[in-house]
């Protein structure tokens, strides 16, 4: 009986799909290696800082560690607002095992989310596994996986296509939930970009379902409309009272925030194309792991679209039924992302930049995972509906140009690069780039092995085309994940050293720095750690000027563009001003230089120095004590960014805060004064909004997870 269920439960997609997902992860999932790049070096950091914070009964909402200080708590990739994050930090502070896990979750979350989406277009379980596999092991989903907010915004995509879909035909209270609640957990976990896009997409289905009520092709025309009243209530209610928080962020920041206009539409805006050079993918993605200047101008992790060798064919057949809507609209939104996947290699990119918000991100390879969707349901829709006479000749098919790559590729591989490549072709070595001849070699073999043994059991064996082509597909998405993730997913250093790092790392913020130069404070981000170089001060608690994250302060990139930071780099925390010029780009750059100080332009530098001691810091807080002996006031400048939500204090007696040089901020010191100064940054709006979105979700969670209970959502899980 144990063994009969075990057969059953193993017939059921989402859970095969889920045990192929978390093999493929195996090096994140079994806890033996840390994933990479930019998710180790950057969010990993944002995330720490974060929960340490929440830990220490703070609020997040200052970072002083980087960049003259930035609002922490308005960091949209910090995790902060994400419940599935917020759910980890209960555990504990943020560290490099906790990556792991999100990391995985997200691509748990888009086994549930392909196989809901791809439940609209196909009804057979096989079909589904099909599509589950070839989108959650696709090109995008492993080889950019250091990208964690990428994987988020991949993960939920299916999610909430489904349920608008879902919601647009039968307007329903509980569909307007679930909506809601995928809606956030896209926003607050997914790159913003991602957002940017979605937002399109949504608007052009509710467009399109608008026209049709418009055109009387639903008979009771006034209750298409009148019936999605209290549905859309909810939804707007619910999203933005889980939202609220996150909103109450950005709203905060935006006037401080350097990305807030279209980027210039050159080189950085389009870097990283999927452009006609990377359709060599398509067929054989190893080849993108090659060192080749074939690829030059597109990142290692941008490069591969591949979702399957048999389900491209698949898609390819599906077009056979152009006639269905349903068919068309996905075989044009194929296409339509897939040109605009290639940024400026096609004028369309151009026209799109155009539009609101398309300006402000860049990757334009980003929209892979879009045409990859819309490919791998496709695929799904050919493999349920075209005979086996048709999957028969899919098989075949496939052998001509992998069998055409193989050939031509012995020709001009290098055997001595394609031996060293098997050689060290194994799961724990740091991998090393060869030449694409070898991949190409590599790949077309493996392919070949595939569906000549596909042929053989389906000829001799008498195997149905069915059971062979999702065969086929399983070890060749299996394959192609364990082959590239030592490239794109993991760092191949064991994760418990990355744990006993986090474990050593400082309780309290550190004071040496205080009253170091900012330009002699790097020796500060020792001692470092592999895949750790960039975000160290964060996670030391230590002042640096260095360090990587978006959310830049508009006044820092002004300074650094004018030559003023160097000036800014030559003091310490606190100092107080002694010379006054108009030329912030003077190369003999003085300590204490004041050149902008618009609130106050009669001010008279004072020439006497004031007295500075004991400079300290904590969370969201400056303190330093100062003395004044002359007879004159005098500025004393705190080397962090200016916000509107600063605010300052004289032996606790509040006074103004003032813009200096742009983006620092000064208080003026009266003559006479001996005491304190404290300077404290407080969001009123972020405390209340933060506890509503979090009641807001809870309350939502519940709500569904009664209806499921009783049985209300007519079979739709809550993933």
């Amino acid at each position: 009986m144990p063994l009969n269920r075990l057969y059953t439960a193993l017939k059921n997609p989402r859970l095969l799909a889920v045990i192929m997902v978390l093999l493929a992860l195996w090096p994140l999932t079994l806890f033996v290696f840390p994933t990479k790049w930019d998710n180790l070096d950057c969010f990993l950091p944002y995330r720490h800082f974060v929960s340490f914070a929440f830990h220490n009964e703070e609020w997040p909402f200052w970072n002083p560690f980087q960049h003259l200080g930035y609002p922490a708590y308005s960091d949209m990739q910090n995790g902060m607002y994400n419940p599935f994050v917020q759910l980890l930090f209960l555990f504990g502070v943020y560290d490099p095992v906790s990556l792991n896990i999100e990391l995985c979750g997200y691509y748990l979350f888009a086994v549930f989310g392909i196989y809901k989406f791809s439940g609209l277009y196909v009804r057979s379980k096989s079909a589904k596994l099909l599509a589950i596999l070839s989108f959650t092991l696709s090109g995008f989903m492993m080889g950019t996986a250091q990208i964690m907010v990428f994987i988020a915004g991949a993960a939920f995509l299916p999610h909430i296509l489904y349920h608008v879909r879902k919601f647009l035909e039968k307007p329903e209270t509980k569909q307007a939930l679930y909506l809601a609640l995928f809606s956030t957990l896209h926003v607050t976990a997914a790159s913003p970009s991602f957002t940017i896009v979605l937002i399109y997409i949504v608007a052009a289905m509710v467009l399109y379902k608008l026209a049709v009520i418009v055109r009387g092709k639903i008979k009771n025309k006034e209750y298409a409309v009148t019936g999605y009243a209290i549905p859309v209530i909810v939804l707007l209610l619910s999203s933005g009272a889980m939202l609220a928080a996150y909103t109450v962020s950005v709203l905060e920041f935006w006037p401080y925030f350097s990305r807030t206009e279209p980027l210039p539409f050159s080189g950085f805006l389009l870097a990283n194309p999927f452009d006609f050079k990377n359709y060599v993918s398509f067929l054989f993605p190893l080849t993108t792991l090659a060192d080749s200047d074939f690829f030059q101008g597109t990142d290692l992790t941008m490069r591969s679209g591949y979702f399957g060798l048999l389900p491209l064919l698949l898609a390819a057949g599906a077009v056979k039924f152009w006639r269905e809507l349903k068919v068309r609209i996905l075989i044009i939104a194929f296409f339509l992302f897939l040109i605009l996947a290639g940024g400026a290699a096609t004028p369309v990119y151009r026209w799109f930049y155009e539009l609101p918000g398309f300006g402000l991100f860049r990757h334009p390879a980003m929209f892979r995972i879009h045409f990859i969707l819309a490919g791998s349901v496709l695929a799904a829709i050919g493999f349920e509906r075209l005979n086996m006479r048709h999957l028969k000749k899919a098989v075949i098919s496939a052998l001509v140009p992998v069998g055409s790559a193989l050939i031509v590729g012995l020709f001009v591989v290098e055997p001595a690069d394609f031996k060293d490549l098997i050689a060290v072709s194994n799961f724990y070595s740091e991998p090393i780039h060869h030449q694409l001849s070898s991949y190409l070699v590599l790949n077309a073999a493996g392919q070949m092995i595939l569906l000549t043994g596909g042929l053989i059991a389906g000829i001799k064996l008498k195997m149905p085309w069915r059971n062979i082509v999702v065969c086929i597909v399983v070890l060749d998405m299996l394959s192609y994940a364990l082959i590239t993730s030592p490239y794109t997913l993991y760092l191949n250093v064991p994760l418990n050293q990355h744990t006993r790092h986090f474990e050593q790392l400082p309780e309290e913020f550190d004071q040496t720095c205080t009253q170091v130069n900012y330009k002699d404070l790097e020796q500060l981000y020792e001692p470092r750690t592999p895949g750790l170089w960039r975000n160290t001060a964060t996670l030391h608690k230590s002042l640096t000027n260095d360090g990587s994250n978006p959310t830049q302060m508009k006044g820092y990139l002004e300074i650094e563009s004018n030559g003023g930071l160097k000036m800014t780099l030559e003091n310490p925390l606190f100092y107080d001003i002694q010379e006054k010029t108009t030329l912030p780009g003077d190369t003999n750059y003085r300590q204490g230089v004041l050149w902008s100080f618009e609130a106050r332009p009669d001010f008279k530098v004072n020439p006497e120095s004031l007295k500075i001691e004991n400079p300290s810091y904590t969370f969201n807080t400056f303190h330093v004590k100062v003395v004044n002996n002359s007879d004159r006031p005098d500025l004393l400048v705190l080397n962090q960014n200016y916000h509107k939500l600063w605010s300052a204090a004289l032996n606790d007696e509040k006074t103004e805060i003032f813009k200096v040089n742009q983006t620092l901020q000064g208080v003026i010191i009266p003559a006479g004064f001996a005491g304190s100064v404290t300077y404290s940054f407080d969001s009123p709006y972020l405390r209340f909004s933060f506890v509503m979105s979090v009641i807001a979700v809870l309350v939502v969670v519940v709500v569904l997870v009664f209806l499921e209970l009783k049985g209300k959502l007519n079979g739709n899980s809550l993933f």
